[in-house]
């Protein structure tokens, strides 16, 4: 089994360090998948101290639906090749604002006008953001 497919695990309150290093993998995995889609504005909230549901919030932005759409697909794909398939998806159909659920991890990918409305970022300020930079610098 590949090491994002072991990751797909639902979030638990009884939390150890390893599985919440496996939750950061797979929201860092994501990031590159959005990345590599040309989603803006990638951020990772740590909202493991504020909710019980999930580990981290991967947040993104489109410039069109069709680009939300896109860079849903990619992920999508990318994860699906690693057999880890999302819990639920919503919002594919408007791509205003999809949601895709893969327990530990939250992906919100947003039409830019969207997200600005929603403000996520702001609305869960206190949580801790990653560190997107990559290890090696």
């Amino acid at each position: 089994m590949s090491t994002v497919a072991a990751m797909n695990q639902p979030a638990d309150p009884e939390k150890t360090t390893q599985s919440t290093v496996e939750s950061e993998a797979l929201a860092r995995a994501i990031v590159a998948f959005c990345d590599e889609a040309k989603a803006g504005e990638i951020q990772v909230l740590n909202v493991l101290e504020q909710v019980g549901y999930t580990d981290f919030f991967v947040v993104c932005s489109g410039r069109s639906d069709r680009h939300v759409r896109a860079i849903h697909d990619l992920v999508w794909d990318e994860l699906a090749d690693e057999k880890v398939k999302p819990l639920s998806v919503e919002g594919v159909d408007a791509a205003q604002w999809i949601l895709m659920d893969y327990g530990s991890v939250v992906v919100h990918i947003f039409y830019e006008p969207v997200r600005e409305f929603y403000a996520l970022e702001r609305l869960w300020s206190e949580a801790p953001r990653l560190d997107l930079a990559p290890a090696d610098q």
